[in-house]
């Protein structure tokens, strides 16, 4: 069973918002990523780092339909003491999370494209004992059977050590 799983810790950052830049007539409109704090570049080098250390582990990059899980586990205000999951502004959405993560992992030539990516899942949740703030992202290739569940049960709990 081929299951690539890495985790990379820090602070989560989502993918910006792409905006349309350029004065009309001028000069030639184009789209730029909106991240004005710049937490979104250092969370990617970040992530693109530990990519390049997965890709190692891998041998070549990976080309075919691949399944993406990804555990997001954000910083916890102090506003969200009690909560267990992550409902307040800050701890940004899920899917912009995720695609600032798969977008790392093509740059760091994990697959060849993060069109390859045929299911994802993420799961955001708010750091605790023993799980700091950052990501786990477990790939798999979609033609092997039972991944999906396998990895499922991982993310909840339910299944401690990935084969």
């Amino acid at each position: 069973m081929t299951i690539w799983a890495v985790t990379v810790a820090g602070d989560p950052a989502p993918k910006g918002s792409m905006k349309c830049v350029g004065a009309r007539g001028k000069m030639k409109h184009c789209l730029v990523e909106d991240d004005k704090a710049g937490r979104g570049k250092v969370w990617r080098a970040k992530v693109t780092a530990a990519g390049v250390e997965l890709r190692k582990s891998i041998g070549d990059t990976l080309d075919g339909p691949l399944g993406m899980a990804v555990l997001i586990v954000a910083q916890r205000p102090a506003a969200a003491k009690g909560r267990a999951l992550p409902h307040f502004r800050s701890a940004h959405d899920s899917d912009k999370l995720a695609r600032l993560i798969g977008d790392a992992l093509e740059d760091a030539d994990v697959y060849a494209d993060d069109s390859r990516i045929c299911w994802l899942t993420s799961a955001k949740v708010y750091e605790r004992d023993g799980r700091p703030p950052g990501a786990t992202i477990i790939l798999w290739p979609l033609l092997q059977e039972g991944h999906t569940l396998q990895v499922t049960r991982h993310l909840l709990g339910l299944a401690p050590e990935l084969n």
